[in-house]
Order: structure tokens, then C-alpha cells, then sequence
């Protein structure tokens, strides 16, 4: 598998949703392409609300991240998200979906 890191903000967005599902889905059009995924959002929300698909060995692992409101400070955002992406380093693709 890739070592590609994706990062979607606005996950939770009718866009942002369809691209983590298409991300983690094994009938991807270009599966195997990252590693890990991070789904950005501002309102918490579980896995299971969400309706992407179920872990599997064969999809990216991926990390949710909630409590990103991008009418923040930026520098608060930056210090945000190096403290809950801890291998914020490895992020190679960003999607960005936010309003």
C-alpha cells in the first residue's frame, strides 16, 4: 500500500463525504493510493454516522478530527491540528471542502 497521507476538510459536507467514501472504498477507482486518511470536521460525529464503509485490512487507516471551525484564528487551527494529527508531517494530498 501507498504511504500517501490524505487530509479532506469538511467531511462531513455532501463533497467532502463522497471523497472519504471514495478514499476508503476497496471498489475505488484507484485503490491502494494512500495510507491514511483524515476526515476533517467541525461538529463531532461517529463512524457509524457517517455510512463510509467498514474497516478492512485492505482500506487506509483513517483518523476523524472534529472541532475544526476554520473561522478560527489560523494560528489556532495550525496548533489545533499539530496537536490531534500527530503525523501531521506525513499529510501528502489536501482536500478542502470547508465553506
Amino acid at each position: 500500500m501507498a504511504q500517501d497521507h490524505a487530509v479532506v476538510i469538511g467531511s462531513s459536507g455532501l463533497v467532502g463525504w463522497g471523497v472519504v467514501n471514495e478514499l476508503l472504498s476497496q471498489d475505488s477507482v484507484a485503490p491502494g493510493n494512500f495510507s491514511r486518511v483524515t476526515a476533517l470536521v467541525n461538529r463531532p460525529i461517529k463512524r457509524d454516522d457517517t455510512f463510509w464503509p467498514d474497516e478492512h485490512p485492505s482500506q487506509p487507516e483513517l483518523l476523524m478530527v472534529d472541532g475544526v471551525n476554520l473561522m478560527d484564528d489560523g494560528e489556532k487551527i495550525t496548533a489545533m491540528l499539530k496537536d490531534r494529527i500527530s503525523d501531521a508531517h506525513t499529510i501528502t494530498h489536501v482536500f478542502y471542502f470547508g465553506e
